[in-house]
């Protein structure tokens, strides 16, 4: 401790447990430490053991990285070091990627969030980091990575819906209300969490908070009673007709009731 130095016990030590790898850099950036010659040899030289370590206890030691109060310090080692390869080749961090990353692990997102509600998540913090840093990964690369860790079925879902997000984020931007709404409705919240934490670009960020605020509660006036009051019969074309309405309404063609209903005649003798 004198010397602010991290040190093995002995010269197999990350051969008993190759996890011992990721604690030694995980306590060297929280002290301010260096990883001591000899012991940087011998995780050199132990490195490939991290293949053989489950997912569920890499998992818990990046779990932990997350809560330390500098994670991306830590990855950003890990990856120097060659221990994010050696626990799956396609696992790398970049500098880039700090600030989305300290926004997931420390944010405390209220209402409009309702990110409480997302069962089999764990810690939302962890659960935003992973899907975060995953999301600038390659879809191939990050569902690899997300097997390796054992993720489990809602997070892989969370997973799938960030990463589609990223790659779709240009053209978000410029969906109008209707085609937004219709992109995110069905996706877990914590996908457009991940979106916002990644991004800085504010027409994205107000499209999201314009969702969350606005868009997802808006319903027309119509409902089925009025539908059946006009002779309609009950069937799928209840759907149609509603959300034709609702597209409307959210993309600013009507405003009033009685604009609804006179979009709807029309909608009527069109159909």
């Amino acid at each position: 401790m004198k010397k602010k130095q991290v040190k093995v016990l002995h010269s197999l030590s990350f051969v008993d447990d190759p996890t011992r790898m990721l604690r030694a850099v995980r306590f060297e950036q929280r002290f301010g430490f260096n990883i001591e010659e000899r012991t940087l040899q011998l995780m050199q030289e132990a490195r490939e053991n991290l293949k053989q370590i489950s997912g569920d206890r890499i998992r818990h030691e990046f779990n932990l990285i997350f809560q330390e109060a500098d994670p991306p310090k830590v990855l950003k080692r890990l990856m120097e070091l060659n221990l994010l390869s050696a626990v799956e080749p396609n696992l790398v961090w970049k500098d880039d990627w700090a600030d989305a990353l300290k926004k997931a692990v420390t944010g405390s997102p209220a209402k409009p969030w309702d990110l409480t509600v997302q069962a089999g998540l764990g810690d939302l913090n962890i659960a935003s980091a992973y899907l975060v840093w995953f999301a600038n990964l390659s879809a191939e690369a990050a569902l690899a990575i997300a097997k390796r860790l054992h993720f489990s079925n809602p997070m892989l879902g969370a997973l799938k819906a960030s990463l589609a997000l990223q790659t779709k984020s240009q053209q978000l931007e410029s969906m109008p209300p209707s085609q937004f709404t219709d992109t995110v409705q069905n996706l877990p919240e914590i996908a457009l969490y991940t979106l916002d934490c990644l991004h800085e670009n504010q027409i994205i960020k107000q499209q999201i908070q314009n969702y969350l605020t606005i868009w997802r509660e808006l319903e027309p006036f119509t409902t089925g009673e009025t539908l059946k009051a006009k002779g309609i019969p009950p069937g799928p074309r209840y759907a149609a007709i509603l959300k034709e309405l609702k597209n409307a309404k959210l993309d600013g063609k009507i405003s009033s009731q009685q604009q609804e209903f006179e979009y709807l005649d029309q909608l009527l003798l069109d159909l």
